[in-house]
């Protein structure tokens, strides 16, 4: 069960009458959990990317999957920044942990790169 958010009664109802309330309970969870992860690691690097944009005198546009990084209006030393600060934060530097690393394109692909870093 997710924090703060119960069950209606009417799914515990229906998982009950199928006989599947654990499955029910544990699958939620387990879903719930998931997303959460992928976007605490969304929302620490759109909070550090607005944070660094303060501190450059960047204006930053709104951000979104599809938008270019070059439209961001950060320039190397902003990236720079970004990326020491996440790897504080998250603990990994996807960008240095194999030699054949395609610096990404779009935010989605930066997004993409911190949550697909093994564990």
């Amino acid at each position: 069960m997710s924090p703060g958010r119960p069950f209606t009664k009417g799914a515990e109802k229906i998982a009950a009458r199928q006989g599947d309330l654990a499955f029910f309970l544990y699958h939620r969870r387990h879903c719930n959990e998931k997303a959460s992860a992928t976007m605490s690691v969304k929302s620490r690097i759109v909070s550090a990317m607005k944070q660094i944009a303060e501190e450059q005198k960047v204006v930053l546009p709104p951000l979104h999957d599809d938008l270019s990084l070059h439209e961001t209006g950060f320039d190397s030393l902003a990236f720079a920044i970004l990326v020491a600060r996440l790897e504080d934060d998250i603990g990994s530097d996807p960008f240095t942990m194999s030699d054949d690393v395609v610096f990404p394109q779009t935010v989605g692909d930066f997004v993409r790169a911190y949550e697909n870093v093994p564990a």
